[in-house]
């Protein structure tokens, strides 16, 4: 199977911001060698809808994954990022009819169901972790509405299967930093260190304004800090990245 993993914009700033596609990463590396995997984080350039188009049009996928990391900048700009996801729906069921569209992310995961509404071309939506619902979907591909944690669609409706288990520390996987090099990523940003960390994921606590519980689940859990210190030493030696940020709930 040919499976497409993208980014869709998350910054109104075009290419100024590079913020390296974590979630996507991970996924990656999960995927079986009898797939065959390509990747695009749209925020790598200014004007990214032609590298897109000429990928979809190119690699003719069987299932297209989109990335939607951010609803909108945060910061008080009249922006949204919505656009941004519907066209991207919009150019790949134009352009591969066949493919199974998919999204899921950050953004997604605060309004599944109303982005399944807004955006008819989205076939299915991926709410919570991925490193167990993404492979269960990849093996269930003839009846993906079955995987926990799924969206999807049924007589005019959208549906939502309830989520699995929390996934363990030790079960978040690898970057595949082959498919999503780090050394893209590496240019100066005037907001952010471009490579996230996970130290740890999920928070117990139900904080009215926070979305963070609907993004990463509703218990925390810690990494082993051995592994997240490897895992930067070894970003810092083979791509020369030598500044982090942790992309852990502030509690």
């Amino acid at each position: 199977m040919k499976i497409f993993l993208v980014q869709v914009p998350t910054s109104h700033l075009g290419a100024g911001e590079r913020v390296y596609p974590l979630g996507l990463a991970r996924l990656s590396a999960l995927i079986g060698a009898e797939h065959e995997t390509s990747g695009l984080d749209m925020n790598l350039n200014a004007d990214p809808w032609p590298e897109l188009k000429s990928g979809l049009e190119a690699l003719q996928p069987d299932l297209v994954v989109f990335s939607f990391r951010n609803i909108d900048p945060l910061a008080g700009h009249q922006t949204s990022y919505l656009s941004s996801l519907r066209t991207a729906a919009k150019m790949a069921r134009a352009l591969v009819p066949h493919a199974v569209l998919v999204v899921g992310g950050p953004a997604f995961n605060i309004f599944p169901a109303r982005l399944m509404h807004e955006i008819p071309e989205i076939d299915y939506g991926l709410k919570g972790e991925g490193e167990r619902a993404f492979p269960a979907m990849l093996s269930a591909f003839s009846n993906i509405s079955r995987v926990p944690g799924v969206l999807f669609r049924k007589e005019g409706t959208v549906e939502a299967n309830p989520g699995g288990p929390p996934v363990l520390a030790d079960e978040i996987a690898e970057m595949d930093t082959q498919l999503f090099r780090p050394s893209d990523y590496l240019a100066g940003n005037r907001y952010v260190a471009c490579m996230g960390i996970e130290g740890k994921r999920g928070c117990d606590l139900k904080c009215a304004y926070c979305v963070y519980p609907s993004i990463s689940g509703s218990r925390s859990r810690l990494r082993d800090p051995v592994r997240i210190v490897d895992e930067m030493e070894n970003l810092n030696k083979t791509y020369g990245a030598d500044l982090f940020h942790f992309t852990d709930a502030v509690v």
